[in-house]
């Protein structure tokens, strides 16, 4: 096992052969058979460019490097290319990061402070500083962007000191830090958990450590399931940690909510959600009618972990805030009767409440909600932070085409939106789409290329040339956003979305549900 920060590349003589795709970082997956795979060899990086003579071009191209999702847990950079981006004189770049226990355990204090992922993302962004000219690419014209985690991490280096000056604009879809998957509870009490489970000692963090090393990577990933008490729930259970003030290179400090209060990167934000987001993780189970029931009979044990609040409320309240969970989205009826509002519980607890928060705070001073019960844990009292207000841009994805991500899971032929990240698939190469894309499909896709191709260029996305995204103003409750229906049917609306007043008002007296 590795835990050392990333070490630059060495040399090597001759040709090196950069024609294929590197395996995945090692790995637990629950796509598409709950296997493990992968290789800890997995640093690489794939960089896609028109094929021109760039030794020759007048003008340097912009940069788009893009962050893949998984729960900060799984999946890889081979999906992330696409022609069209490519065509429009992009130089795009996908790259693996560290997942689960291997890129994000932590001991809580110096010996392993964690976000060993995220800092791996990092060296990705000082590579391409110090080297994309040579692509012909524009080092002052680097736009970050991700999907889920890769959403929350974009998000995240807009916070970070040692992403400071790496990037110009950023693009965060259906994921963004302050959602309640993107910083990980009880970090020392997991590795401790992980250690007794691998027969490794738990009372001294060095001797811990030097046998978590001893270990292969293939032992210490097989123990993932051990945290994941409901399915594959919580979903991010090895993820983005606060690392110690005084850690040296320390990539996060801060509590997320208080750290975008001053974040070190004020760049344009275009950020995405989907009318159905919380698909993810509902699609796997939405249509097993025994699932339900059983989630509907154990709902005081299970809501905890499938809701993100296990480590964050007192045992002897989880309770009493799992029945008013329940009672507010399924209004007394069964839970495998109410489908759709499962869904809908889903996408604002995991989704929509923090991208509301986050992009109405980005948009203007906002006054932190849960300030009087979380400033003491993380021992900052400045809750009311900058009156800085940047460009952030939003759109809400509900456009159902022939291909959907939810067609993975979904054992119903209902519809309950469009799933958790699918508006990348009208921006990124994928079978699906190519298998079954119509012409509204296709259309579609040179709507969503726009919106890159005219955010990237001018900071200002556009859907097609005459229908311009309105930035985020911070008037009222709701977030300004551009609602995507159709290729031929948008409308800017300003819309309420994620329950807001449930989850930061009417839950404050539970101590930190919103928080970590």
């Amino acid at each position: 096992m590795n835990v050392q920060r990333p070490q630059p590349p060495t040399n090597w003589t001759g040709i090196y052969n950069a024609t294929f795709p590197r395996d995945y970082c090692l790995q637990f997956s629950h796509t598409p058979a709950y296997a493990i795979r992968g290789s800890e060899d997995c640093l690489y990086l794939n960089l896609y460019r028109p094929m021109t003579n760039y030794t020759n071009q007048t003008k340097l191209l912009d940069v788009i490097v893009f962050i893949h999702g998984g729960a900060f847990m799984f999946y890889g950079s081979r999906n992330f290319k696409s022609v069209e981006l490519i065509k429009k004189n992009f130089i795009l770049i996908a790259f693996n990061y560290r997942l689960g226990p291997l890129g994000f355990l932590s001991t809580g204090d110096d010996v392993v402070p964690g976000n060993m992922g995220l800092k791996d993302q990092v060296a990705v962004l000082k590579w391409v500083q110090e080297n994309i000219g040579h692509f012909g690419g524009n080092p002052n014209s680097v736009t970050i962007g991700g999907m889920s985690a890769g959403g929350a991490s974009v998000h995240y280096h807009m916070m970070s000191p040692l992403s400071k000056g790496l990037f110009s604009k950023a693009i965060s879809h259906s994921g963004v830090a302050t959602n309640p998957w993107s910083l990980a509870e009880a970090p020392r009490q997991k590795t401790e958990r992980l250690a007794a489970a691998l027969n490794c000692p738990t009372a001294n963090t060095t001797t811990l450590i030097a046998c978590l090393k001893s270990k292969s990577g293939k032992d210490i990933v097989s123990k993932v399931p051990l945290f994941q008490d409901f399915l594959y729930a919580p979903f991010s259970p090895f993820g983005p940690v606060i690392e110690p003030a005084h850690a040296e290179n320390a990539f996060l400090t801060q509590f997320p909510w208080l750290a975008q209060h001053n974040l070190t990167s004020r760049v344009p934000w275009l950020v995405s959600l989907t009318t159905g987001e919380g698909l993810y993780p509902a699609a796997e189970f939405i249509g097993n009618e025994d699932f339900l029931k059983k989630l509907d009979s154990n709902w005081n044990a299970m809501a905890p972990h499938l809701f993100e609040y296990n480590y964050t409320v007192e045992e002897s309240k989880k309770n009493e805030v799992s029945e008013k969970i329940k009672r507010l989205y399924f209004q007394g009826k069964s839970i495998h009767e109410s489908p759709k509002q499962l869904v809908e519980l889903l996408s604002h607890r995991h989704f929509e409440t923090g991208i509301v928060f986050s992009t109405r705070w980005f948009a203007g001073p906002l006054v932190r909600v849960s300030c009087e019960n979380c400033q003491e844990r993380n021992n900052n009292s400045d809750c009311t932070g900058p009156t800085y207000k940047p460009q952030v841009y939003v759109y809400k994805f509900g456009y159902s085409g022939n291909c959907t991500g939810s067609q993975v899971f979904n054992f119903t032929d209902k519809s309950y939106g469009v799933n958790h990240g699918d508006d990348l698939l009208y921006i990124f190469d994928n079978r699906l789409f190519d298998n079954s894309a119509n012409d509204k499909d296709k259309e579609m896709k040179e709507r969503m290329i726009n919106i890159y191709d005219s955010f990237i260029r001018k900071g200002n996305p556009e859907f097609a040339s005459v229908i311009p995204l309105a930035p985020v103003e911070k008037k009222g409750d709701g977030v300004t956003m551009l609602h995507i229906s159709a290729p031929d049917n948008v409308t800017q609306v300003v819309e309420d979305i994620g329950n807001e007043y449930h989850w930061y008002f009417s839950m404050k007296d539970h101590d930190c549900i919103t928080c970590d």
